[in-house]
């Protein structure tokens, strides 16, 4: 009962991260989750851009200058974890769907 229930809350939060995604929700749960989440796994390991210029990557896909040195390569691994955010939802819904 608490597996099916936990199954079908995790399956309404990825359809809402689809729909939001499909739509170009801004501002929404899609829309934060995925700027929180690279930030946070990019700090994790040690990537220097600040929320700030990630938010930036994300929103407007532009580099925000600033006066400490960053890598290309910061750039690049921050843009890319956001197309692998993308490509891990389908996936993810498919499993939650089997699951209940």
């Amino acid at each position: 009962m608490v597996a099916q229930k936990s199954a079908s809350v995790g399956e309404a939060i990825a359809q809402t991260l689809l729909e939001q995604r499909d739509h170009r929700v801004k501002r929404g749960f899609y829309w934060e989750n995925q700027i929180a989440f690279v930030y946070n796994s990019e700090k994790m390991e040690g990537n220097p851009l600040s929320e700030e210029e990630t938010r930036a990557i994300f929103e407007t896909r532009t580099v925000i200058p600033h006066d400490r040195p960053s890598s290309f390569d910061h750039y690049l691994e921050t843009a890319n974890h956001f197309r692998l955010f993308d490509r891990m939802l389908e996936p993810t819904m498919n499993l939650l769907r089997k699951s209940c």
